[in-house]
This record gives C-alpha cells, sequence and structure tokens, in this order.
C-alpha cells in the first residue's frame, strides 16, 4: 500500500514538474527570494494569441500627441506579480496577446532614443485591456552638477535623466520655480524591475549659503526594494526667486551600474505652466495679394504715412480710411469724395524701418529682445516676418545660433533636416524649438518688400502691426512714443494704432 501511494505521488510530481517547464522559465523575484515569478513571451509578434481577438490586451504609444509606431525592436510587458508576459509591437504600432486573465502592471521592453515614460502607472484589466503609454522626451546636461554650489539649474518642467556611475556619485541640481503653485520632483524608476532604490538629499538655503536638511527615500510608487522618491514644495508669490537645491543619487547592486534615473518636475500635476508656450505664426495670406493689379496702380514715387492732418500740427490714424479690397488682397484708401474703394494701395514697413521705430522687423530682434513674441508672449511673429529660410542660417552679429535646430542637433549633424524640424522629432536636442510643418520653407513678409522695404498690408499683417503696437506701448494714455515723437506726434484711437508702420505712394 505505502508503495503503492509513493508511486502515485511520484508520477504527480512529474506531471506537475512538465506543467511548469512548458509554461516558461522560473525568473528569482528581485528583492525577496521567496517569490517566483513565471515569465512567458507571445508568440505572435504583436498580434493575439488565438483567434478570438476579442479577449486580446493591447498598447499603443502617444508622443506630442500624436500616435507613435516604434521604429526600433521593443515589446511590452504584462504583470501581474507572479508571471510576466511579452508581446512585441506591429507594424500598425500595437501590441497585442490573448490568454490574459486579471489586473497586470504594464511596462515596456525598451524605449526609443531620447524619450522615456512613466513606468508606474499603466495597469491592464480584464475590463480595460486596452493602455495607451505616452511617451516624453528628457532633458540631460552635459555638465554640472558635481556639488551643491556647481548645480544644474532646473527652470523648466519636464522629464530630466540623471547618469549615476556608481553608488556613490550624486548629481545636484538647482531648481528655480517661475511662479507660485504646488511643484512635485519625482523619481520613474520601474518598481516591477526592483533593482534600483532613487534617493535625493534636499538643502535648505540660498544660492550662496546651502544647509543639508534631510534624504528622501520615498513618497512616490514603490515596491519591495525600488522606493521612488517624491518631492513636494508649495511656493507663492513672496518665495519667488529663491532655489531648491537637491542631489540625485540610487542605492543599487554593483553589476546594475552604471544607471539612468529619470525624475519629473511638474507643476499642479502638469509639465505646462498656466500661460502656455507661444506660438509660431505662419504667414497665409501672400499669396492672395495681386501683384500685377497693384503695381499698376502706383502712380508716384512719394512715400507718405498713412495720418491724416485735422489741424496745423495735429495729425490722426484713422482704420475709416482704409478698406481692405478682395480683389487686391490687401489694404487701399477710401475716394474722400466718391467714397469708393479706389485710392492707393497701404504699404508697411516691414525690411526698413519706419518713423517711429529705429529698427527694421526683421533685424529688431538681432539685439537679444523678444518683441515679435506678442499677445502676452502668445504669439510668436518672427518667421511670420523673416521667413523659413532667413532663420535656419546662422544669423548675424549678437544672435547666437540658429533660431531652430541648434548646431548640434542630431538631426542637422545627420543631414536629416536642414535646420529645423517639426512638432514631434525625436531626434531633436531639447534645445531645439520646433517650427511648424506648415511653416518649414515658407518664406516672410520681408520676401516681398520692395526696394523701399515695404509690403502691402493683408489682414494677417494688420493684426501683427495692431498687436506690435500694443505690447510695445507705442500708445499708453498720452505718453507713447508714436503719440509723443519729437519729430511727428500722431493721435489714434484704441483700434487705429496698427497705422503706425504704414503709408502710401502719393
Amino acid at each position: 500500500m505505502k508503495r503503492t501511494t509513493f508511486l502515485i505521488k511520484a508520477v504527480a510530481l512529474i506531471l506537475l514538474l512538465s506543467l511548469l517547464v512548458g509554461c516558461g522559465q522560473l525568473i528569482e523575484a528581485v528583492g525577496n527570494p521567496s517569490e517566483a515569478i513565471t515569465h512567458e513571451e507571445s508568440t505572435t509578434d504583436g498580434n493575439a494569441t488565438g483567434d478570438d481577438k476579442s479577449d486580446e490586451f493591447t498598447v499603443s504609444l502617444v508622443y506630442a500627441g500624436s500616435p507613435y509606431i516604434p521604429k526600433i525592436d521593443m515589446g511590452v510587458r504584462w504583470s501581474d506579480g507572479k508571471s510576466v508576459h511579452e508581446a512585441q509591437f506591429g507594424e500598425d504600432g500595437i501590441a497585442r496577446i490573448g490568454g490574459l486573465d486579471g489586473d497586470y502592471q504594464v511596462t515596456l521592453t525598451a524605449l526609443p532614443k531620447n524619450l522615456t515614460y512613466n513606468p508606474n502607472i499603466y495597469v491592464a484589466t480584464n475590463n480595460e485591456k486596452n493602455v495607451i503609454i505616452e511617451l516624453f522626451k528628457y532633458k540631460t546636461a552635459k555638465r554640472g552638477g558635481a556639488d551643491i554650489y556647481n548645480c544644474i539649474t532646473v527652470k523648466e518642467l519636464g522629464i530630466y535623466r540623471t547618469e549615476l556611475k556608481n553608488s556613490s556619485t550624486i548629481v545636484y541640481y538647482e531648481f528655480e520655480p517661475r511662479q507660485s503653485g504646488t511643484y512635485t520632483i519625482e523619481s520613474w524608476v520601474d518598481v516591477t524591475a526592483n533593482v534600483v532604490n532613487p534617493q535625493i538629499d534636499f538643502y535648505n538655503g540660498t544660492v550662496a549659503a546651502k544647509f543639508f536638511e534631510r534624504t528622501i527615500d520615498d513618497g512616490g510608487v514603490s515596491s519591495t526594494y525600488t522606493k521612488n522618491f517624491k518631492f513636494v514644495v508649495e511656493i507663492d508669490e513672496q518665495m519667488l526667486g529663491g532655489v531648491y537645491t537637491f542631489g540625485v543619487k540610487v542605492l543599487a547592486n554593483s553589476s546594475n551600474f552604471p544607471v539612468s534615473v529619470d525624475f519629473a518636475v511638474q507643476l499642479n500635476g502638469g509639465f505646462s505652466y498656466p500661460w502656455g508656450t507661444s506660438d509660431i505664426i505662419v504667414p497665409t495670406q501672400l499669396d492672395s495679394i495681386n501683384w500685377e493689379k497693384i503695381n499698376a496702380l502706383k502712380t508716384g514715387n512719394t512715400f507718405v504715412g498713412a495720418e491724416k492732418q485735422l489741424t496745423s500740427g495735429a495729425y490722426i490714424f484713422d482704420t475709416d480710411d482704409w478698406g481692405y479690397d478682395e480683389e487686391l488682397g490687401c489694404y487701399r484708401k477710401y475716394n474722400a469724395v466718391t467714397g469708393e474703394l479706389d485710392g492707393p494701395v497701404l504699404y508697411a514697413y516691414v525690411s526698413a524701418p519706419c518713423r517711429f521705430i529705429d529698427e527694421a522687423f526683421t533685424t529688431i530682434e538681432y539685439r537679444g529682445n523678444k518683441v515679435l513674441t506678442v499677445n502676452g508672449g502668445t504669439e510668436n511673429y518672427k518667421l511670420f516676418i523673416e521667413g523659413y529660410a532667413a532663420l535656419i542660417k546662422d544669423p548675424p552679429a549678437l544672435e547666437i545660433g540658429p533660431y531652430f535646430c541648434i548646431m548640434a542637433c542630431p538631426c542637422r549633424q545627420l543631414g536629416a533636416c536642414d535646420g529645423a524640424c517639426a512638432p514631434g522629432c525625436v531626434e531633436c536636442s531639447s534645445d531645439c524649438r520646433p517650427c511648424p510643418e506648415e511653416g518649414i520653407g515658407t518664406p516672410g513678409y520681408a520676401g516681398y518688400c520692395n526696394e523701399i522695404g515695404v509690403v502691402p498690408v493683408t489682414p494677417e499683417l494688420k493684426d501683427f502691426l495692431q498687436k506690435y503696437s500694443i505690447s510695445q506701448k507705442l500708445y499708453c494714455d498720452g505718453n507713447g512714443w508714436v503719440e509723443e515723437n519729437p519729430t511727428i506726434k500722431v493721435d489714434a484711437g484704441e483700434d487705429d494704432q496698427w497705422l503706425f508702420a504704414c503709408g502710401y505712394y502719393a
């Protein structure tokens, strides 16, 4: 009887071992040797296991608000703490797997160059099988960070990557908030891998005198070994101008070095300041200008200002004197006698200075200002004025480097672009400025100026001139530069300021 019982147990054990081998490789759980995880790979190369795709779990990617299809060999891991399942991304940018049942932490097996993600926030369940992972571009510093008085300055929100050579390496950062609010500095280390424990040393004080306060080793998503740090600081208006110094370091087995630690700097849970960034404005109405008819209307060579005289020494700009001629694609003057829109064409100075500005719009930013960014800092008219070709070349004098892709940009180095890339390029440096796709190759208004530097006024050019006048306070309750100009004083109503740079051939 005992021998029969022994044989039954032995056969059962052999069958059990056979089943385990069929399931996959046993992997020792990191951080807790008593746990074991079963690792399975999908054999479908991005397709669902079996014929029933209604039960498949899927993962897709987005970057900069658009779907992202990987160009490298990468896949997805679904882990429920006991087993790990993998599938590769298909040509359609989707990783698919079938046969899963339960709740799974979702992570990526690899990442494209210059991109990262938060590996700790994506979960797939039987009710939520389709996961979309958002990729972000990270920032790195090539120098600095050796000590608390030689820090890497952090002024922008975003993701930063720190490279650490060993457990004694500390890289120091100096965070300078730009506005009030609740800021978080949080590490994005994969807790499912569970092999690296990130920490930060926080310092109080000023730029000149800094004092160690504490080491932060928690606050973020954690596992048995990996504990992500999360530092929260609330900034009010009185605290702006101060700095917060912290040093990033890690605990890890020596075999895991060098280690990369990504951390996110966010304001009120987001990566954008409330005022946003300025949009690059692209000209759209240059093609509507009827040059043949406009040139035929030119009857004199004397260029005069767009103001009218009220009394001796009193002048005013008046929008009612001008109307938009759809046939010409620009503004022209109303006939004072008949009221018909058949007068001279209205021009504006663009590539030459006007009477009230001592620099042309094409060169006005060479001194290092940003006066072509108007409307509360939300609209950037530099491309609109100068044109694409002017901005991808090395500009003269005091402006350093090309306007869009810097000279050290990998795209420029590889010849992948001629000086600018559209938003979403993952190869560009974080110091590059993306150019709207519709702006690449577009000429600006400067390219249409005549021999004296003027161009016919379109509605969009009128809008720019109005916003420029407001932003530069050319009219300011009787004290603006135009209304108090020492050469000629010209009044204007609130909506008539745009005529300051305009004139016509008399």
